[in-house]
């Protein structure tokens, strides 16, 4: 992992921790949980499954986005004027 805040980085690696040792997912948001630490068992499933490193290897361009925003304002303002 590159750019994430040293906080996250470290409650990540506690979840790999508590993963290894054996502890199921709902036992790891317990854990959490017990330290004042709300976490979903979806965020923990994200963790052990990769899927933060991969959202961390790379970003997904802006421009992807605001292409999508475009054509969607296309789409609904000819749907307003009755695109004929």
């Amino acid at each position: 992992m590159s750019f994430l805040n040293i906080k996250l980085r470290g409650n990540i690696n506690r979840i790999r921790e508590l993963d290894d040792l054996g502890q199921r997912p709902d036992a790891i948001k317990k854990t959490f949980k017990e330290h004042g630490i709300e976490v979903t068992e979806g965020f923990i499933n994200c963790v052990l499954s990769g899927e933060i490193d991969e959202l961390d290897r790379r970003s997904l361009p802006k421009k992807i986005v605001k292409d999508l925003k475009i054509e969607k304002d296309s789409i609904v303002q000819c749907m307003s004027v009755s695109c004929s």
